[in-house]
Parts: structure tokens; C-alpha cells; sequence
């Protein structure tokens, strides 16, 4: 008997695709009145803060340059490298080419933090070769020349003005001025073997690595780059016996790159927290972009329902206030509810995300509300029945659920949210359900 009703209130999912935007799973199944429906907000609830290991930083739409430190989440400090290429084989320049200036070129995506942070930034050359086979993680790290090839001082990035450019107005982006010695260097493969092709190229000329100087910067600011936009080049200006000239090296999708991520909690609110095992949970949990933390969410008295099935199921989570050093970082505007394989590192968002729709809202997204004293406070809702109906039969018995950022590759988004055991604004799971005879 207990099949049968399963496979009907599965079916329900996808059949009742014209019940209205609040009706959830199997409200158009049977009517309320003949489930004998019971409603329960009571659950125990446990949230851990948990380190996420290195992962995949080799292909991303994004690469993020920039250094915070701060009370509640501590230090974090990221880096990439990139390749830069020939624009085309076989590379002349002209009759006795001297070269005039080299200028790296970075196209600004997203920021995150204090835009009118200083920063100082640092370019170095590759001595270690990009491996194509290679999969590069958030920990990897290529040897670079002991000395810089270019670097800009106490940088605030001008975000909203044009910037011109051989009396051509552009799209704001970040210039470092790179070493004479390095610009002649280049022109000095023209009609060589090393301008011939890409492979010969870097060969000769690796790649850079771009990181920030902790030291000299306010490390309040993360800035994300478009490493795939036209702009995004190293750009060679020069001239010979009869023009001035510009030969610009691409950073492309062709380009082999990464980001270089770390993360230090000492000293920190989170350091407390923090892969720290305990009987009941956490009275907050962290959730922190680039491979930072993520919180671990159970519910250890859902099982003992027994033979029940899941009408409805929400789950409300409060953003807490950070303190007065941290209101300068916005929390994610979006999370996910994802499962992870005990054992891995592999994140999978519920199956409940498979009938997202107008029909059925998963959520997630950060929303204002009122708490019950009339105050303003985000939260983010979640419904989540079939991952509820899945842990009652016991599906989920080898995976973990965690709350995780959007973007958690790119972003450097992080927030501060009530646990289950929270004084004033505890985690909250609502089930509506009927028993089965």
C-alpha cells in the first residue's frame, strides 16, 4: 500500500503542473482534509562550521585578485596565473623594432568589500611551465623569477570613470606598467622562432602570476577579473624605422589558468567554530565564498516519524547582524541547500531543485522579513520536501547536507546565520505531513 501512495505522490510532482506559484509537492495530490495533516516546527536542529577542502580553480568565468582581514572570518589572500599568448604566428615587426612600454591589462568583473581600499599589486614571471593535463586547485602554485616584473602602489580602483587610451575612450580597467627589460625582450623575438607559434611562445615566456602585497594594502577588497574579455592582454607598445606601433598577447580562453586561494582563521569569531565537533550543534554556523567554510545542517529527530508522507517542508534561516568591521561584506544574495557524499568533497544541490518551477519555489534567496518583535531581519527560506521525504526512508544516509554560497568558486560573499540553538533567532524547520496506517 505504502509503494503505491509513493509512486502516485511522485507522479503528482510532475503531472500538476497548473496548481498556483504557492502550492507545493502533492497539495493537489489528495485534499487536506482526508490527510489528516499534522504540523510540526519543533525539530531539534544541528549546524556545524566545516573547512572545505581545495578544489578546481582551472575554469572559472572569473578570477579573483585581493587580500581581506578581518575579525569574524580572519584572513583570506588570493592570487592567480595565467598565460598570455601570441595574437598570430610568425610575428613581424618591422625594421629595427625598440620597444617603449609594457602595460598588463585586467578587465574588472565584480568587487567585493571597501572599493576605496588601496591595494599594492605585484606581477611576476613564470620559470614553471603550465601542464595542460594538470588539474589546478585553489592550493597549487607555480615557481615564479625572485624578481617582480611589474607592480602598482596603493592602488584605489576607479570603478566608474572611462579611462583613455591613445585619445580613445575606454571601459574602467586595471593598468600595471611591466619592466622595460621585459618589453625589449619581447621585440626582440620578432621574426624568431619563439614568435612563430604559441607552443615556442611559452616556451619562452611561461606566464605571470599576479598576488597582492598583504603588507602595503588596506586588505579590505576583493576584485574579481574578466580574464577572458578582449581587454584582458599584455599589451606591447612600439616602434620601428617607419610607425609607432601597439602588439597586443591575449589572455583568452585559450590560456591556461588558475586561482591561488588561502585562507587563515586565528585570531578570528570563526576560529572558535570551525571543524569543532559538538553533541548539539553550534549556536551559528559560517558560510564563506572561495572555498572557505560552509555549514553543515541536521535534523536528528526527523527519522523517528516513522511511516509519514511530506506535504510540505520549509526551512528559515536568519542572517545575522556581523560586527561593525565586517557590514562592509555583503552576505550571499543566494544559497543553496547542497549534498555532499561522505568522504568527498563533491557538492550537489537536493533533488528539489529537479522541480523548481513556478509551481515549486525551492528558495534561497536572501529576503527581508519582520522577526515576532516588529525588527528587520534577512532570512532565507527554503522548501525542501522531497529531501525530507528522501531522509525519512533513509536515502540520504550517506551524504551531508550544507548550506553553501552561489558562486562559492568566484564569490568571496560571506555571512554569519542562526543555528538551531540561537538565543533569538534559532534555524527553523516546519514539516507538514500525514501518517501512513
Amino acid at each position: 500500500m505504502r509503494s503505491t501512495f509513493l509512486l502516485l505522490y511522485l507522479f503528482a510532482i510532475v503531472l500538476f503542473s497548473a496548481c498556483s506559484e504557492t502550492s507545493l509537492i502533492g497539495e493537489e495530490l489528495i485534499p487536506d482534509s482526508d490527510l489528516n495533516l499534522v504540523e510540526q516546527d519543533t525539530f531539534a536542529i544541528k549546524v556545524f562550521t566545516e573547512t572545505e577542502n581545495e578544489f578546481s580553480t582551472d575554469s572559472l568565468s572569473t578570477y579573483v585578485l585581493g587580500s581581506l582581514d578581518q575579525n569574524d572570518f580572519g584572513r583570506t589572500l588570493c592570487g592567480f596565473y595565467t598565460q598570455v599568448r601570441l595574437p598570430a604566428n610568425n610575428i613581424d615587426l618591422g625594421n629595427s623594432p625598440v620597444a617603449d612600454s609594457l602595460v598588463l591589462q585586467l578587465d574588472y568583473a565584480a568587487f567585493y568589500g571597501d572599493t576605496a581600499a588601496a591595494q599594492t599589486i605585484r606581477v611576476l614571471e613564470l620559470s614553471e611551465a603550465f601542464d595542460a593535463s594538470t588539474d589546478y586547485l585553489s592550493t597549487s602554485t607555480l615557481t615564479t623569477e625572485p624578481v617582480e616584473i611589474g607592480s602598482i602602489a596603493n592602488k584605489v580602483h576607479n570603478i566608474n570613470d572611462s579611462l583613455e587610451i591613445g585619445g580613445v575612450k575606454i571601459e574602467p580597467h586595471l593598468r600595471i606598467n611591466l619592466s622595460d627589460e621585459l618589453a625589449q625582450r619581447l621585440v626582440d623575438q620578432s621574426e624568431g622562432t619563439n614568435f612563430e607559434n604559441n607552443d615556442n611562445f611559452l616556451e619562452f615566456f611561461k606566464g605571470i602570476y599576479i598576488d597582492i602585497d598583504e603588507n602595503e594594502s588596506d586588505n579590505k577588497l576583493l576584485v574579481n577579473y574578466n580574464l577572458a574579455s578582449s581587454l584582458s592582454a599584455m599589451v606591447l607598445y612600439y616602434h620601428n624605422e617607419n610607425d609607432t606601433l601597439v602588439l597586443s598577447f591575449p589572455i583568452n580562453n585559450s590560456s591556461i589558468k588558475f586561482n591561488s586561494i588561502e585562507h587563515d582563521y586565528a585570531g578570528a569569531t570563526i576560529e572558535t567554530f570551525v571543524n569543532q565537533s559538538t553533541s548539539n550543534g553550534d549556536s551559528i554556523g559560517f558560510v564563506q565564498g572561495l572555498g572557505g567554510v560552509n555549514t553543515k545542517i541536521e535534523f536528528p529527530g526527523v527519522k523517528e516519524l516513522g511511516d509519514v508522507i511530506i506535504k510540505r517542508a520549509s526551512l528559515e534561516i536568519v542572517d545575522l547582524a556581523k560586527s561593525d568591521e565586517d557590514t562592509l561584506f555583503n552576505s550571499p544574495g543566494t544559497m543553496f541547500l547542497s549534498r555532499r557524499p561522505v568522504g568527498t568533497n563533491n557538492f550537489a544541490i537536493i533533488q528539489d531543485y529537479a522541480f523548481d518551477s513556478g509551481n515549486y519555489d525551492v528558495g534561497g534567496e536572501l529576503i527581508q522579513d519582520v522577526d515576532d518583535n516588529g525588527n528587520l531581519i534577512n532570512v532565507y527560506n527554503f522548501n525542501l520536501a522531497v529531501y525530507m521525504q528522501d531522509l525519512i526512508e533513509g536515502k540520504e544516509d550517506n551524504a551531508d547536507l550544507f548550506l553553501v554560497p552561489a558562486g562559492r568558486r568566484e564569490l568571496g560573499n560571506r555571512t554569519i546565520i542562526g543555528g538551531g540553538n540561537h538565543p533569538d533567532y534559532p534555524m527553523k524547520l516546519t514539516l507538514t505531513y500525514s501518517v501512513i496506517d
